[in-house]
């Protein structure tokens, strides 16, 4: 799984918050291209998989209006 946040709207240290508190979950790598984060996400827990991808964005959003 691949998801892209743009640097505009997100912050690179909520998304290392998010990534830490996901990390017992799945194997979770992050890059930047451009003006993009881009999260990859593989071995996602069985019991998660169909809702690791919408609870990981919620999470980074509350994360990201943390750091404001």
């Amino acid at each position: 799984m691949e998801i892209k946040f743009d640097k505009n709207i997100y912050n690179k240290k909520a998304l290392e918050n998010t990534i830490q508190a996901y990390k017992e979950l799945a194997n979770i790598e992050f890059s930047e291209v451009d003006n993009f984060y881009i999260v990859a996400m593989s071995n996602v827990d069985e019991e998660v998989k169909d809702l690791i991808g919408d609870e990981f964005c919620n999470y980074l959003l509350f994360e990201t209006v943390k750091c404001l």
